[in-house]
């Protein structure tokens, strides 16, 4: 979608209106506000939707009425949508309820406004950046740009925020093997094999897995270790790698495997495999 300057003219809207009437053939109130949906005052994004690890393309446009209200080293960061500006003592951001003293806290880096040749914040910018690696991929993050005297310290927030959504890498569904039933217990188990997503978490590696549990009559969820993984004449507890024949590529692969205890006889189940990255190594995003 063609993004709008500050200041509209009859043939910039046009343009936007054309850009949606061909990919929807159509324009209606609803087509036209979601595509709008990642553009703000002073900030647009070059999509809605972010694979973690994915480039954001910011553009920064401010008036001049703005840049006054952005301090000396204003930034744009990526923050979830949960934290808020308190104008309390002074005024503060509150995350979890506890005070945020520096946005690199929250976000793990943040993105300077550049400035020109005589030093001054730019008024007009397209910045790069990274989508976040988080553990609560259902939760909605925000690009904000935030006014600071010296590029760390949060002031207070410039314009309004651009949300996105952001999708985690995820294994496929894993293939389920081994139903076994305990006759003393009653209780069954079952073994899954999956394998972990593709992509390049150089900056997030991933940790562990989060083995979804869902019965019909309620859901649980269990964290399973990826370090020291056993192979298969190893241990029959844990997290354990295994080659098992797949039917799709018509080959044997290795794939994780993790054995799930405490099932009910005669009850449904699915399930699913969920990640667990570390947080961004800042080094590495460079």
């Amino acid at each position: 979608t063609a993004l709008l300057p500050i200041t509209c003219r009859l043939k910039d809207v046009k343009c936007v209106y054309h850009a949606l009437e061909r990919e929807h053939r159509r324009v209606t109130v609803n087509i036209l506000l979601h595509g709008m949906s990642n553009v703000s005052d002073y900030l647009a994004l070059d999509r809605t939707t972010y694979q973690a690890g994915d480039c954001i393309f910011c553009r920064v446009r401010l008036p001049m009425d703005a840049l006054r209200k952005c301090k000396e080293r204003p930034f744009v960061a990526v923050v979830p949508e949960r934290i808020e500006w308190k104008d309390a003592k002074g005024g503060h951001w509150l995350l979890n309820g506890e005070k945020v003293t520096d946005m690199k806290e929250v976000c793990g880096k943040v993105y300077e406004l550049p400035r020109d040749a005589k030093g001054n914040v730019q008024r007009e910018v397209c910045l790069r950046i990274m989508a976040p690696y988080v553990l609560a991929s259902e939760e909605r993050h925000e690009v904000r740009l935030i006014a600071s005297s010296n590029g760390r310290e949060p002031g207070k927030q410039v314009g309004r925020s651009v949300p996105f959504d952001l999708l985690m890498p995820a294994p496929q569904s894993p293939l389920v093997d081994q139903v076994c039933l305990n006759p003393n217990t009653g209780e069954a188990s079952a073994v899954l094999h999956w394998s972990p997503p593709e992509g390049n978490f150089e900056s997030s590696r991933n940790l562990n897995f989060m083995i979804q549990v869902e019965p019909l009559i309620y859901a649980h969820t269990r964290a399973v270790e990826r370090k020291g993984l056993s192979d298969e004449d190893g241990q029959e507890e844990g997290l354990r790698e295994v080659v098992v024949w797949s039917p799709g590529l018509k080959c044997f692969t290795k794939k994780l495997s993790y054995r799930v205890e405490g099932l009910q006889r005669g009850v449904q189940y699915r399930f699913g495999i969920q990640c667990i990255h570390e947080g961004v190594d800042e080094q590495a995003v460079r």
